[in-house]
Protein backbone atom coordinates (compact mmCIF):
# COMPACT_ATOMS: atom_id res chain seq x y z
CA UNK A 1 0.00 0.00 0.00
CA UNK A 2 2.83 2.07 0.74
CA UNK A 3 4.39 1.84 -2.36
CA UNK A 4 1.59 2.67 -4.27
CA UNK A 5 1.15 5.75 -2.53
CA UNK A 6 4.77 7.21 -3.00
CA UNK A 7 4.45 5.74 -6.64
CA UNK A 8 1.50 8.10 -7.11
CA UNK A 9 3.22 10.95 -5.26
CA UNK A 10 6.38 10.79 -7.47
CA UNK A 11 4.06 10.84 -10.83
CA UNK A 12 2.37 13.48 -9.22
CA UNK A 13 5.77 15.20 -8.50
CA UNK A 14 6.94 14.79 -12.01
CA UNK A 15 3.71 15.97 -13.54
CA UNK A 16 4.59 19.28 -11.68
CA UNK A 17 7.64 19.68 -12.34
CA UNK A 18 6.54 19.39 -16.71
CA UNK A 19 4.02 21.87 -15.72
CA UNK A 20 6.13 24.01 -14.12
CA UNK A 21 8.29 23.52 -16.79
CA UNK A 22 5.88 24.10 -19.26
CA UNK A 23 4.62 27.58 -17.87
CA UNK A 24 8.17 28.80 -17.58
CA UNK A 25 8.70 28.11 -21.23
CA UNK A 26 5.34 29.91 -22.02
CA UNK A 27 6.58 32.76 -19.63
CA UNK A 28 10.09 32.83 -21.97
CA UNK A 29 7.80 33.30 -24.98
CA UNK A 30 5.71 36.11 -23.36
CA UNK A 31 8.95 37.91 -22.60
CA UNK A 32 10.28 38.05 -25.81
CA UNK A 33 6.92 38.94 -27.13
CA UNK A 34 6.59 41.58 -24.88
CA UNK A 35 10.75 43.02 -26.04
CA UNK A 36 9.39 42.79 -29.79
CA UNK A 37 6.37 45.13 -28.80
CA UNK A 38 8.28 47.23 -27.01
CA UNK A 39 10.93 47.84 -29.55
CA UNK A 40 7.84 48.16 -32.58
CA UNK A 41 6.77 51.09 -30.47
CA UNK A 42 9.45 52.51 -29.37
CA UNK A 43 12.38 51.25 -31.32
CA UNK A 44 12.57 54.43 -34.24
CA UNK A 45 13.73 56.67 -30.93
CA UNK A 46 16.12 54.29 -28.99
CA UNK A 47 19.79 55.39 -28.51
CA UNK A 48 22.26 53.54 -29.20
CA UNK A 49 22.36 52.60 -25.54
CA UNK A 50 18.73 51.63 -25.41
CA UNK A 51 19.72 48.60 -28.43
CA UNK A 52 22.52 47.60 -26.67
CA UNK A 53 20.01 47.24 -23.79
CA UNK A 54 17.23 45.81 -25.83
CA UNK A 55 19.81 43.44 -27.37
CA UNK A 56 21.47 42.07 -24.74
CA UNK A 57 17.40 41.42 -23.33
CA UNK A 58 16.71 39.31 -26.39
CA UNK A 59 19.96 37.24 -26.53
CA UNK A 60 18.99 36.14 -22.62
CA UNK A 61 15.72 35.31 -23.81
CA UNK A 62 16.65 33.42 -26.86
CA UNK A 63 19.88 31.35 -24.49
CA UNK A 64 17.30 30.58 -21.88
CA UNK A 65 14.72 29.45 -24.74
CA UNK A 66 17.98 27.64 -26.60
CA UNK A 67 18.63 25.56 -23.40
CA UNK A 68 15.47 24.47 -23.47
CA UNK A 69 14.44 23.98 -26.87
CA UNK A 70 14.02 20.01 -26.22
CA UNK A 71 10.95 20.92 -24.56
CA UNK A 72 9.75 23.25 -26.98
CA UNK A 73 6.16 22.62 -28.91
CA UNK A 74 6.53 22.75 -32.66
CA UNK A 75 4.20 25.67 -32.52
CA UNK A 76 6.34 27.14 -29.84
CA UNK A 77 9.15 26.73 -31.77
CA UNK A 78 7.37 28.50 -34.83
CA UNK A 79 6.00 31.69 -32.44
CA UNK A 80 9.86 32.13 -31.44
CA UNK A 81 10.97 32.11 -34.89
CA UNK A 82 7.92 34.67 -35.88
CA UNK A 83 9.01 36.91 -32.86
CA UNK A 84 12.31 37.22 -33.85
CA UNK A 85 11.69 37.58 -37.78
CA UNK A 86 10.22 40.53 -36.34
CA UNK A 87 12.65 41.87 -33.61
CA UNK A 88 15.56 41.47 -36.48
CA UNK A 89 13.40 43.98 -38.80
CA UNK A 90 12.92 46.48 -36.48
CA UNK A 91 16.32 46.01 -35.25
CA UNK A 92 17.91 46.39 -38.85
CA UNK A 93 15.54 49.52 -39.53
CA UNK A 94 16.45 51.45 -36.90
CA UNK A 95 20.20 50.59 -36.65
CA UNK A 96 20.94 51.44 -40.14
CA UNK A 97 20.33 54.92 -39.22
CA UNK A 98 21.84 55.10 -36.01
CA UNK A 99 24.73 53.83 -37.97
CA UNK A 100 24.58 57.14 -40.21
CA UNK A 101 23.66 59.25 -37.72
CA UNK A 102 27.11 58.13 -36.38
CA UNK A 103 28.59 58.39 -39.47
CA UNK A 104 27.60 61.84 -39.96
CA UNK A 105 28.89 63.00 -36.58
CA UNK A 106 32.08 61.35 -37.18
CA UNK A 107 32.29 63.11 -40.67
CA UNK A 108 31.78 66.55 -38.72
CA UNK A 109 34.24 66.11 -36.09
CA UNK A 110 36.87 64.69 -39.13
CA UNK A 111 35.94 68.12 -41.10
CA UNK A 112 36.30 70.12 -37.79
CA UNK A 113 39.75 68.48 -37.26
CA UNK A 114 41.23 68.79 -40.74
CA UNK A 115 40.10 72.48 -40.33
CA UNK A 116 42.33 73.12 -37.65
CA UNK A 117 45.19 71.06 -39.08
CA UNK A 118 47.60 72.93 -41.01
CA UNK A 119 49.77 72.23 -43.92
CA UNK A 120 52.95 72.88 -41.23
CA UNK A 121 51.02 70.84 -38.60
CA UNK A 122 51.25 67.91 -41.53
CA UNK A 123 54.73 68.89 -42.09
CA UNK A 124 55.79 68.98 -38.61
CA UNK A 125 53.92 65.52 -38.01
CA UNK A 126 55.44 63.81 -41.34
CA UNK A 127 58.66 64.61 -39.96
CA UNK A 128 58.14 63.72 -36.61
CA UNK A 129 56.87 60.21 -38.07
CA UNK A 130 59.57 60.17 -40.00
CA UNK A 131 62.45 60.40 -37.84
CA UNK A 132 60.36 57.75 -35.37
CA UNK A 133 60.20 55.08 -38.03
CA UNK A 134 64.28 55.55 -39.19
CA UNK A 135 65.24 55.30 -35.28
CA UNK A 136 63.35 52.27 -35.20
CA UNK A 137 64.67 50.86 -38.47
CA UNK A 138 68.36 51.63 -36.68
CA UNK A 139 67.77 49.85 -33.52
CA UNK A 140 66.30 47.01 -35.35
CA UNK A 141 69.47 47.06 -37.58
CA UNK A 142 71.59 47.30 -34.87
CA UNK A 143 69.74 44.48 -33.35
CA UNK A 144 69.85 42.13 -36.20
CA UNK A 145 73.62 43.06 -36.87
CA UNK A 146 74.77 42.30 -33.41
CA UNK A 147 72.11 39.13 -33.64
CA UNK A 148 74.46 37.54 -36.93
CA UNK A 149 77.89 38.74 -35.80
CA UNK A 150 78.82 36.13 -33.74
Amino acid sequence: MKIIHLRQLIIAALALVMVACGNYVERRIDSLERLVADVERDGANYTGQNWHQAQERYEDIMEDLGERSANLTDEQMKEIGRLSARYHKVFLANASALAADYMNATSQIMSGYMEEMTDEDWAEFSQQTEQTFQDSLEKYNKIFDEMFDD
